[in-house]
């Protein structure tokens, strides 16, 4: 999350209150999201909309998850290089499964990039 201080970061991947109860209530609805199934409760749905989240927002914040979920498959696929520092290990949030961490995001330019090379296309879409 860009721009929040290293303890307050700690804070929203623990699931502890931040001091902000609009964010507060994206943590608990994306959390609800990542580790629950099934249809998601009106309770849930109307604790986002009373944080004064739109349903634009919601539908924004579902593709969000989406694109993370996507990301996180296909590197796993292409066992793609991080770029960035990693994470503490005290502070990783992992799925329910103990699986590959859920904020895990690339660089990437597009998705031909991180295709091995044997299948990769000589122009990548990108231009890289």
């Amino acid at each position: 999350m860009t721009g929040l201080k290293s303890g307050l970061l700690a804070k929203v991947r623990a699931g502890e209150p931040t001091g902000d109860a609009r964010r507060d209530a994206l943590v608990r609805f994306v959390r609800t999201l990542t580790q629950t199934s099934g249809t998601v409760a009106a309770e849930e749905l109307g604790a986002i909309k009373n944080a004064a989240y739109t349903d634009a927002q919601v539908v924004d914040i579902c593709l969000a998850i989406a694109v993370t979920v996507f990301t996180n498959v296909f590197n796993r696929i292409n066992d793609t290089a991080l770029d960035f520092p990693r994470v503490s290990k005290l502070v990783t949030m992992r799925s329910p499964a103990g699986g590959t961490p859920l904020a895990q995001l690339t660089k990437l330019r597009c998705l031909a990039c991180a295709l091995p090379a044997a299948i990769a296309p000589a122009s990548p879409p990108c231009g890289a």
